[in-house]
């Protein structure tokens, strides 16, 4: 990763060392300005504090921004020198999904809520990633941000992907660089830190150390400080990550309850996570088997050659602090043959009696197999997976247990 942060970041090659300067002359990676309200620093609060919302803005569509003052709410920024529409993130889906997950890692330490939802009219950060430097008035740049010794009040950032390329990791590292510009940081002469402009070091993290201010090479601070901790800085800003301990919460959305399948056909699982914190991985199951687990957003799985049978599907996630979270069961039916030998009472599963069960009962002879079914347990699935009770609007074929296919796991493109 070449890493040449001056008014942002233009892609080159990698450096022999993290004091080679690579791609552009310094420009400046951030802009003065006056013309911004500034807020006090919230501090670590003992009981908790609602997080600081930085909104990482993807541009779906276009956005639209006016020159004047910070107003993240109002989308006008005194960066941009007349009214401008930048373009959507360019990469798709998963790359901004990569974008994402880097970021919510690096602001992980703080109680800092990191989100690509809007969230609306009231007070937030606004990192816009998307266009390039050409589109705001700084050719060559990676990123540009607003700047004073303080707090800015609503401040949109600017990071610019079509100037870094498909680089999730990097393109996370500059949101950072941007975001904390606006906070009131200077670039440091740190190379493990996001505020630098040396690279060579691998991925960078706010650092627990009083660093030098410095591009290429050490210079004093600008704001009457010695030294910068942009770790102990942010944390006096926002206070500390509030511990996350809820499970993520699982909606599958595709199938539903009730779909129908022929036998060998393809079909997708699709689910829905929203948890407070980073969703680690989640694990699909069929009839309490481990069929796939998938580590990224989107989620989802691609079955293909369905074999007959009835199935029972349900998601398993855990967040980054290991809390589990259980989707409610999905069952549906693959059709090998006619299905109202499936679907029908005990007379259409077994007209003469003599088959030794029904649907209903699951051939167990005393008509409780479906009935008796047990849930499963969070990160400890077992049996079918369905649960039965009184009054259940699942359909009689959705309590049998049955083997489901292979998986292959799915992989949106944009």
């Amino acid at each position: 990763m070449g890493l040449s942060l001056v008014a942002g970041t233009a892609r080159a090659e990698a450096p022999s060392g993290p004091d080679e300067r690579t791609g552009e002359p310094p420009r400046g990676t951030y802009v003065w300005t006056e013309d911004a309200t500034l807020v006090d620093p919230v501090g670590p609060q003992a009981g908790g504090a609602p997080p600081h919302i930085l909104f990482i803005q993807r541009c779906s569509g276009g956005l639209d921004l006016s020159p004047g003052a910070e107003d993240s709410i109002n989308n006008t920024s005194t960066i941009v020198p007349g009214p401008v529409t930048l373009p959507e993130y360019p990469f798709g889906n998963d790359s901004w999904a990569q974008v994402m997950a880097n970021a919510r890692e690096i602001f992980s330490p703080f109680n800092i809520e990191v989100t690509d939802e809007d969230p609306g009219p009231v007070a937030h950060d606004e990192a816009v990633v998307c266009g390039d430097a050409v589109d705001v008035g700084v050719p060559g740049a990676g990123g540009v941000a607003p700047f004073t010794c303080g707090i800015i009040n609503n401040p949109i950032t600017f990071t610019f992907p079509e100037s870094l390329g498909n680089d999730p990791r990097l393109i996370a590292e500059v949101i950072a660089q941007e975001a904390a510009h606006a906070w009131g940081l200077e670039h440091e002469y740190l190379c493990e830190d996001p505020m630098t402009y040396l690279s060579g070091c691998g991925p960078k993290t706010y650092q627990d150390v009083d660093a030098e201010c410095g591009e290429f090479n050490p210079r004093p601070c600008d704001c009457g400080v010695e030294s910068q901790n942009s770790y102990q800085r942010i944390l006096a800003a926002f206070g500390p990550a509030i511990p996350d301990e809820e499970g993520p919460i699982i909606t599958i959305t595709a199938p539903i309850t009730g779909t129908m399948y022929d036998e060998g056909a393809d079909f997708t699982v699709l689910a829905q996570i929203v948890d407070d914190s980073l969703v680690d991985r989640a694990t699909l199951y069929s009839n309490g088997e481990v069929l796939d687990i998938d580590t990224t957003e989107p989620w989802g799985w691609q079955i293909t050659g369905a074999a007959g049978g009835v199935y029972t599907l349900e998601i398993v996630a855990v967040d980054e602090y290991g809390n589990e979270g259980l989707s409610t069961p999905v069952s549906i039916l693959v059709a090998g043959g006619d299905p109202l030998g499936v679907t029908g009472g005990d007379e259409a599963a077994d007209p003469d009696g003599t088959q030794g069960g029904t649907v209903a009962d699951s051939g167990d002879g005393d008509g409780s197999g479906g009935a008796t079914a047990g849930e499963i347990v969070p990160g400890n699935p077992s049996g079918c997976g369905c649960t039965a009770s009184g009054g259940s609007s699942t359909p009689a074929w959705a309590l049998l247990p049955w083997l489901l296919v292979v998986v292959r796991r799915r992989r949106s493109a944009a």
